[in-house]
């Protein structure tokens, strides 16, 4: 189920993958990475909540993957919540302290969530 479904999301057929891909997340529960295809399967499709929801269980499964820690921290960056994306960007530094990106990705959230509090002042 989950080669499947990485196939036809590979082929753009997202409404076959996403059924391929919650078959194989009932069979393999305790791959983080299924549950991670199953979720970014499930945004592509715009059911963001399920998605997110999804991925959080993936991180649960897996909370050292930086991958899955990563997604996380860009859905709720763009959803513009700052507050909620800044600890996934914190422990994707911890993860991978020698990538420049995520600390890049943690002083932006950082400086949008000063903006908003002197917004609101």
């Amino acid at each position: 189920y989950y080669s499947l479904g990485l196939l036809m999301a590979e082929m753009n057929r997202l409404d076959e993958a996403v059924d391929s891909m919650a078959a194989a997340v009932k069979l393999l529960h305790e791959r983080a990475r299924v549950r991670y295809n199953y979720a970014l399967t499930l945004r592509h499709l715009g059911r963001d909540a399920d998605a997110l929801s999804e991925m959080v269980k993936a991180h649960q499964t897996d909370p050292r993957d930086p991958g899955i820690v990563q997604a996380i921290a860009i859905f709720y960056i763009q959803e513009k919540q700052w507050g909620k994306a800044l600890p996934f960007a914190k422990k994707l530094v911890e993860l991978v302290p020698e990538a420049p990106g995520p600390r890049q990705m943690m002083k932006q959230i950082q400086q949008k969530i000063l903006s908003e509090n002197s917004d609101q002042k």
